[in-house]
């Protein structure tokens, strides 16, 4: 059985907007959680871990290069 974590399917999730609305191409996606968060950080008592980072990179259809 695969289990799939709530931040994956939000990242699928924004991936397959961008793709649907027609005006991008060669989409690749990356998501970073789970680092420590500094021991000088503001939240740090609170929360061991960092917020979680979320990217979606690719092309706009018909052009050449990443935006």
């Amino acid at each position: 059985m695969n289990i799939i974590s709530l931040e994956s399917i939000a990242g699928i999730e924004f991936e397959l907007k961008w793709k649907s609305s027609g005006m991008y191409e060669n989409l690749e996606t990356f998501s970073s959680r789970g680092l420590p968060r500094p021991a000088d950080d503001k939240y740090y008592s609170e929360m061991r871990f960092s917020d979680p980072v979320y990217a979606v990179r690719g092309q706009r259809t018909g052009e050449n290069g990443f935006f």
